[in-house]
């Protein structure tokens, strides 16, 4: 599994019209940061799962990476530096590239589905296209 970034904020992804989130490319550019301290998904997790989305703003995020273990001055010299930008441009470019218009979305060997997906569809899938018989053969 691997996460890539589509920003709703039209600051660094030409693909969007109506900004939905001003701080999308910031978030983006310290989630990539991040990753390069192997925070990646302390620093998703304090998003997606802990913050209400209406806390979920350049200034109450950077005043927690401390508490993520996120070194910040390393995050600032990386983000003045553009590279994270660089790496964010080639995640936005893959979306494209695969038609993905929508987050969440799964591609599974080229085949792209928009929203979420439940445990159970996800493993009706894996099942079908990974078992000899397409997955009909009963639990084991």
């Amino acid at each position: 599994m691997i996460f890539v970034n589509a920003p709703v904020d039209s600051a660094c992804n030409p693909h969007i019209t109506d900004d939905i989130h001003h701080d999308a490319c910031w978030l983006a550019g310290v989630g990539i940061a991040a990753a390069h301290q192997g925070k990646f998904w302390q620093f998703h997790d304090e998003l997606f799962q802990r913050l209400p989305i209406t806390a979920v703003d350049a200034q109450t995020v950077a005043g927690r990476l401390d508490g993520l273990g996120i070194d910040r001055a390393r995050v600032q010299r990386e983000m003045e530096s553009g590279a994270v930008f660089d790496e964010l441009s080639r995640d936005i470019e893959l979306c494209d590239t695969l038609k993905i218009t929508s987050v969440p979305a799964l591609v599974i060997n080229g085949h792209v589905r928009g929203g979420g997906i439940s445990p159970a569809s996800l493993e009706a899938i894996l099942r079908a296209m990974l078992l000899p018989d397409g997955g009909k053969s009963p639990r084991r």
